[in-house]
């Protein structure tokens, strides 16, 4: 069967990297995978298919500006994306993430309903039932046709164009996600008839397994008696929290016990504190691995967030969560994989910190035990082919 597999990024990122593995898989299972995208590297594989560039991402970015239409542009791009497709003839198209200033929505999925294909979206955010907005950030807007805005106009006409071009789209669609998700998207205007279906996502657990962190210890010359607490995500992107994480360090600065390390700190460098620790974004999955192998605990300072990839990885290494009570964070495991922490407050951040002790082999076990039990890739993989469009 071929299979085409939609994503804004090609191998970037959690999304990329779960669309990447996703083809890999079933062309060993024998099926002709193609990922089409329009951002990020552009590979020679065979298997990733770019259509956009920087200067296009940038013009559909300064016009989605000034009309406050996004994922209306890219329109030439988008025609030969789907001339790409059509010849392909794919029998499954499985959607990730559509939005990033590289495709026209409006045509391009207005050209799949046309097609003799199943449709899998993979709701990787909350984009798919909204006018626009990523995340909702605790509006309920998406109830009642997103008719009233604070954050943008013309939502009006966003919402409605949506609405008819998903009107062909849904009978043929599957839309899957965490439980959060799926549960706010079945109250939602633009998806009340649509088939939905819950799916955690899924990783390669063979891969990110515990590995020996000694030489990175060594080489970021921290002590066997701290606790070391990692978190993975942006600084500049608000919506991961970073801050309050930094902030936390701060408070804890004359605590000898403890170290903080953020992978993918793109702020201020001056003025940290001592226990603090930046890295800047790791590719390289080999050593991501052994950040989290090293972690005692992982902490996820996400405000909005449906079911990131990264603290699934780290429990895979057998390292436990921290995370604030919000969105999909507390469908990834329980008590004690998961230490939930119920208002979002550096404060409270810092009184469950402090609670902690180094992991165990225990701990790590059970930990890692969840992600191989919940986060099989080939059970997830075979979730979405099993689809009734």
């Amino acid at each position: 069967m071929n299979i085409a597999l939609i994503n804004v990024v090609g191998c970037e990122s959690s999304t990329g990297k779960i669309v990447s593995k996703l083809a890999r898989v079933y062309k060993e299972e024998g099926h002709v995978c193609k990922i089409f995208h329009g951002r990020g590297k552009r590979l020679n594989d065979g298997l990733h298919i770019k259509h956009g560039n920087i200067l296009d991402n940038i013009f559909h970015y300064l016009l989605s500006r000034i009309t406050d239409k996004e994922g209306h542009y890219s329109t030439l791009f988008t025609i030969l994306l789907i001339k790409d497709l059509i010849k392909f003839q794919p029998k499954r198209i499985i959607i990730s993430n559509l939005h990033g200033h590289w495709l026209n929505i409006p045509l391009f999925l207005t050209k799949i309903s046309e097609m003799d294909v199943c449709v899998s979206w993979l709701m990787a955010d909350e984009y798919p039932y909204t006018a626009r907005c990523t995340y909702t950030e605790g509006c309920e807007g998406f109830k009642s046709k997103c008719l009233i805005c604070k954050k943008f106009k013309n939502i009006k006409y966003q919402y409605f164009v949506k609405e008819k071009y998903y009107e062909a789209l849904i009978p043929k669609t599957v839309f899957s996600s965490v439980k959060y998700i799926v549960d706010n998207a079945k109250e939602s205007t633009l998806l009340r008839n649509a088939k939905f279906d819950i799916k955690n996502t899924g990783i390669d657990t063979d891969y990110y397994c515990p590995v020996d962190a000694t030489v990175l210890k060594k080489r970021l010359s921290i002590d066997n008696e701290k606790i070391i607490l990692l978190d993975v995500a942006a600084y500049s992107d608000k919506r991961k929290g970073v801050s309050f994480f930094l902030e936390a360090a701060r408070i804890l600065e004359k605590d000898n016990r403890f170290v903080f390390i953020n992978v993918g700190y793109n702020g201020i460098i001056r003025n940290l504190p001592s226990n603090f620790i930046p890295i800047p974004y790791v590719s390289n999955q080999d050593e991501l691995r052994t950040y989290y192998s090293m972690a005692d605990a992982y902490v996820c300072t996400s405000t909005q967030d449906a079911l990131p990839n990264a603290c699934v990885e780290a429990i895979s290494c057998g390292t436990p969560l921290i995370a604030f009570n919000i969105s999909g964070m507390p469908y990834i495991a329980e008590y004690p994989v998961l230490n939930l922490i119920d208002e979002i407050s550096t404060n409270e951040l810092v009184k469950e910190i402090q609670k902690m002790n180094k992991k165990n082999s225990e701990i790590s076990k059970k930990t890692r035990a969840v992600a191989v039990e919940r986060y099989s890739f080939s059970k997830f993989a075979d979730s979405i082919l099993k689809d009734f469009c």
